[in-house]
């Protein structure tokens, strides 16, 4: 069973006020659109208590990552984020790379099963060579065969997190 885009409303209504609430893990509920009203909602909350986020198998498309790219531009305290099996794409990935490279303290990013491609892939080895927190990195079935050496050869060494 999921909540679905229904529930999102009074969800998001919650999120706004929430003052302990450190984990939230919203995996399979087929969100959609409503990623928007979540995102907005975190934004909007001024305690800031969020660490752990969980939005894989949500249907998150392109177009709901300059919100989700807002969210963690406005929540420099998570920790933990998961964007699995979403449909972020390679524009979708960019609207988020721009708070990742300038050095958002994620430390776990799971990017699994989403369509970031090559172009993807050589922005994502530069941000990694910037990023200083960074402890788990996820990135299967990411679609990037064609600069894997050059992903692994430039990136890896640099980052002394990993």
């Amino acid at each position: 069973m999921n909540i679905g885009e229904g529930a999102a409303l009074p969800l998001s209504d919650y999120l706004k006020a929430a003052q302990k609430l450190t984990s939230l893990d919203l995996r399979s509920n087929i969100l959609k659109d409503a990623t928007d009203d979540i995102s907005k909602a975190l934004i909007e909350n001024p305690y800031k208590t969020i660490r752990y986020l969980n939005l894989a198998e949500n249907y998150i498309r392109e177009d709901n990552s300059k919100l989700l790219s807002q969210m963690l531009s406005a929540n420099p305290q998570l920790q933990s984020l998961s964007l699995e099996s979403n449909i972020l794409g390679h524009d979708g990935f960019l609207a988020i790379s721009y708070v990742l490279k300038n050095n958002h303290p994620l430390q776990d990013l799971n990017l699994d099963s989403n369509y970031i491609c090559d172009p993807g892939a050589v922005l994502l080895a530069d941000i990694l060579t910037v990023i200083a927190h960074l402890r788990t990195l996820s990135l299967i079935d990411i679609n990037i065969e064609h600069v894997v050496p050059a992903f692994i050869s430039k990136a890896l060494p640099l980052n002394q997190s990993l």
